[in-house]
């Protein structure tokens, strides 16, 4: 992913209320079959937002975060 590719994926994710940016993050650990670009996501993730998981996500993905 490139910079702007990150950038427009940060901006959709602030778009979302809580309860559908965490539905969305677990579609997309069951759903991303690159790793490379799962682990980009997942840091940009990290990077940007103060996130916690929440025990609904922690279930939602089986604990495969």
């Amino acid at each position: 992913m490139d910079a702007n590719e990150i950038n427009d994926f940060i901006a959709e994710l602030e778009a979302m209320e809580m309860p559908e940016r965490h539905k969305f993050l677990a579609e997309m650990i069951h759903q991303e079959s690159d790793s490379a670009i799962l682990k980009e996501k997942l840091v940009a993730i990290f990077d940007n937002f103060n996130f916690s998981m929440s025990r609904s996500l922690f279930i939602e993905t089986n604990g495969n975060h």
